[in-house]
């Protein structure tokens, strides 16, 4: 029997929860993963950024918050999506991502849990989702959640703006595996290191 083209094919299917995995791994260090979330908020017309970094042992969390312009519900799942940009399309001069991935692929290679919650500029609400990596290996599909916990700190200063994003990082990978001891030392490190990397990559936009 002859196959037509359209017949004349087998479908491959892919796993989201192993592609997300796949992105974890993809070389990040925290420097370039941070980075990679200030690029965000740079393309929104940030005028200030802000990067939290909370002691709590291993529930300790890092948190960049910017005033850029925010973006509405429908656009903060469009983010979520993996390879949300055709890369082969013409982009804004100031767009400095690319792929698509970058939101994801930062945020999960430094943590198993993140939140990304906005207020876009002209609207009073603040939109949150929330990716769970575990959540999401246990029904082996990739979903986002809206944040159901009362405010964090991070949307508790998006509220004091006129618009806005943060992206908090928890349940860091890096401290996942280290004694209490080795986990201040560590955060410690990232504290110092961040400074003269940021200063260095975006001297350009620091005042």
């Amino acid at each position: 029997m002859m196959l037509n083209d359209k017949d004349n094919h087998i479908a491959i299917n892919v796993s989201p929860v192993l592609v997300s995995e796949i992105l974890a791994e993809s070389g990040y260090t925290p420097n370039s993963a941070i980075s990679d979330l200030i690029d965000n908020s740079i393309f929104a017309e940030a005028k200030n950024i802000w990067i939290d970094v909370e002691w709590k042992d291993r529930l300790s969390n890092i948190t960049i918050t910017d005033d850029g312009n925010g973006i509405n519900e429908s656009e903060i799942d469009d983010k979520l999506i993996m390879g949300s940009q055709d890369f082969t399309q013409e982009r804004d001069i100031k767009d400095l991502g690319r792929f698509g991935v970058g939101l994801k692929g930062a945020s999960l290679s430094q943590c198993d849990f993140f939140t990304v919650s906005s207020k876009p500029l002209g609207s009073n609400n603040i939109v949150s989702r929330v990716w769970d990596k575990e959540y999401n290996r246990k029904i082996n599909q990739v979903v986002v959640k809206p944040n159901l916990i009362p405010p964090t700190a991070a949307e508790k200063r998006l509220s004091n703006l006129s618009s806005g994003t943060s992206i908090t990082l928890e349940k860091l990978r890096d401290l996942s595996w280290r004694s209490k001891k080795t986990q201040e030392v560590f955060l410690d490190r990232f504290i110092t290191q961040l400074e003269p990397h940021i200063s260095q990559y975006f001297h350009k936009y620091l005042q």
